[in-house]
């Protein structure tokens, strides 16, 4: 699996951030699904409301699907958490509808 993950306008980023994705991102392996490429975005949207402020996007492709998810939050592991919960509840729906097809 490669994981890509990139920084916009952020300064200081947490010391494990990048770590804390990947493992974030291996916990999607538990769906089944064969994960071929992952890139992260992570940006500082410079926003006045401080729960909007920073802004998350992930992008998994996986044998020809792509599953987009984007997420804002106070800081950087919040809107993580946040994108990756939405990025797994897609999968899941993915995952259903192809058994009810098949």
């Amino acid at each position: 699996m490669n994981v890509e993950v990139t920084l916009r306008h952020i300064d200081n980023p947490p010391l494990n951030f990048k770590s804390y994705i990947e493992d974030k991102i291996a916990g999607l392996g538990k769906y089944g699904t064969v994960i071929d490429k992952v890139s992260a975005i992570a940006s500082d949207e410079h926003s006045h409301d401080l729960n909007k402020r920073y802004r998350m996007e992930l992008v998994v492709r996986s044998r020809g699907q792509e599953f987009v998810a984007k997420s804002d939050g106070p800081n950087l592991m919040v809107a993580t958490d946040t994108v990756m919960e939405r990025i797994s509840k897609q999968i899941v729906k993915h995952k259903e509808r192809r058994r009810e097809r098949h």
